[in-house]
């Protein structure tokens, strides 16, 4: 509610998160680690900072037995358009992600919407890999994409709407794209991990 003083959620869990600030919270038996991109561009001594953070968080969740997810605003698993290029900075970032299997990333700012297959850090097809989401399509106008990459499964800039997840305790998900203009849909099913992984 506009002018409330009352504090979100997530700070009253964890207390205030600052600017720039990266934080994980347990959702179930999934684990969410959430990165602030700026700092790539802003304060790249602090984005090294939060890779070694992001190594051992990642590191202690999966040893508790959790599947992981992270969420950042810029994305690397993207196509290209006329206002935005590939995060290639967050490299050391996808690095640790697949070195401990992240299931599944949330990240926007492209103004369109696409989902990769499940890649790796080498944007290679993987069973082990990453299904990389990229959802910026609220109400602000899209953008047509202005490259291809091989491992980008579904996409599309001409539809407003949201991502519905469905995450389940043993590691597999379901995701359901809903429309409210437009008529982009994507849905599907991932199956949970191998047990080694």
């Amino acid at each position: 509610m506009p002018g409330s003083t009352a504090k979100a959620a997530i700070n009253q869990e964890l207390g205030f998160i600052g600017n720039g600030k990266a934080y994980s919270k347990d959702f179930g038996n999934w684990h969410f680690a959430f990165l602030p991109s700026g700092q790539w561009r802003y304060n790249p001594r602090e984005a090294r900072a939060l890779t070694r953070w992001l190594d051992r968080d990642l590191a202690a969740a999966k040893e508790a037995g959790k599947h992981l997810a992270v969420v950042h605003h810029e994305p690397y698993f993207t196509s290209e358009t006329e206002a935005h290029e590939r995060a290639e900075d967050h490299k050391p970032w996808i690095d640790v992600m697949w070195k401990h299997r992240v299931r599944l990333t949330l990240s926007g700012s492209q103004h369109n919407y696409e989902r990769s297959c499940a890649v790796n850090n080498r944007d290679r097809c993987d069973d082990d890999g990453i299904t990389a989401f990229q959802v910026s399509t609220g109400g602000i106008e899209l953008r047509p994409f202005t490259s291809s990459p091989q491992y980008i499964e579904k996409r599309f800039s001409d539809t407003h709407g949201f991502l519905r997840l469905t995450l389940r305790t043993d590691g597999s998900f379901d995701w359901n794209f809903v429309p409210t203009t437009g008529e982009g849909t994507d849905e599907g099913t991932r199956p949970a991990p191998e047990p080694d992984n």
